[in-house]
């Protein structure tokens, strides 16, 4: 994929990974068409090897404009709130978003197409890390994690029918960009290194998986380069619990702020007073109840297939929290 310069459409160009990824398109000399619904999001991407397409993944017209002459095609947008009234947003998006994506492809002839689902599809762990074999054995929680799975089983039956396309499923990803809700972990580490964070999440003893935001990037350049056709790869980092990630801050960063443990029932019960907030005066709530009861499961995760298969090598999570301490320091 290096040496040879090739025209791709990334989908979610403007988001906190599709800008990394775009970058590294850039970097090894590729032409890339980025799709947004925003035009104002032009400005960043001053490179004139990058291509700016306004419109969206409902859009067939938008579709055909921007993938028009490419070789291959990053699907990464995705309707990810934490939050919606209702699935309306996160079907229209993620699966039949997902749909037109991959009937434009067919239309243009594009020779493989990369999904970004989520690993919160994968199913929780026990005492060994989950990986893409486990089998599903819990309804999924979210909206989000739902309509990724389905998205998921759109790509699947587009293999089937021909057409070359494989998956990744990032894990909690952190690192450079800007602190949106889709950077939520990144928004935690800037909360902690200015002593505003004081929570730990139920007893703390729980398991997460951090991944650095340009190692999902370059995961993605490995999985479209050299992933089997129709896999699926999860790309991961360290796993460890609320009491590791931030004993890690509290060294990387010298601070060490009180954190006052939040018993699971508690962030239930607050986050079933937030819905009822919504129904009575259409305040959005900041977590709900699907999202306090995955706080009550392990997601240890195993990166070991995407590094077998493709030569995916994550940084450490302490090293890649250096360079997102680094970046924060300097926005400030």
């Amino acid at each position: 994929m290096k040496g040879d310069k090739r025209r791709y459409l990334v989908t979610g160009g403007t988001g906190f990974i599709g800008r990394r990824l775009v970058d590294k398109l850039v970097a090894q000399g590729h032409e890339v068409h980025v799709l947004s619904r925003d035009p104002a999001k032009k400005a960043l991407f001053p490179s004139p090897q990058v291509h700016f397409f306004t419109g969206d993944i409902t859009s067939p017209e938008a579709l055909q404009r921007a993938m028009e002459g490419c070789h291959g095609v990053f699907h990464l947008a995705a309707y990810a709130k934490g939050w919606a009234p209702d699935d309306q947003p996160y079907e229209a998006y993620n699966v039949t978003g997902t749909e037109l994506v991959l009937q434009t492809a067919r239309q243009q002839g594009v020779a493989r197409v990369l999904f970004c689902s989520t690993a919160g599809v994968i199913n929780p762990s026990s005492d060994i890390p989950a990986d893409e074999d486990t089998p599903r054995t819990l309804p999924f929680f979210t909206a989000y994690e739902r309509t990724k799975a389905k998205a998921e089983e759109v790509v699947q039956q587009y293999v089937r029918e021909g057409g070359d396309a494989v998956i990744v499923n990032p894990s909690r990803v952190f690192g450079p960009g800007p602190l949106v809700e889709s950077n939520s972990v990144t928004r935690i580490i800037d909360l902690f290194r200015r002593g505003k964070w004081h929570i730990i999440p139920g007893d703390g003893h729980s398991y997460g998986n951090y991944v650095y935001v340009d190692d999902v990037a370059e995961g993605m350049l490995l999985a479209l380069e050299r992933g089997r056709r129709g896999e699926r790869y999860i790309l991961g980092g360290d796993n460890l619990t609320y009491r590791d990630l931030f004993e890690v801050l509290r060294q990387a960063t010298g601070r060490h702020p009180w954190l006052l443990p939040l018993p699971l029932p508690l962030m239930l019960f607050l986050s079933r007073l937030m819905m009822g907030g919504y129904r009575l005066f259409r305040l959005r709530p900041l977590i709900t109840p699907d999202w306090v009861k995955r706080y009550m499961y392990d997601w240890k995760l195993s990166s070991a297939k995407a590094r077998r298969e493709l030569g995916y090598q994550p940084l450490p999570f302490a090293e890649a929290l250096q360079k997102t301490l680094s970046y924060l320091k300097g926005q400030a």
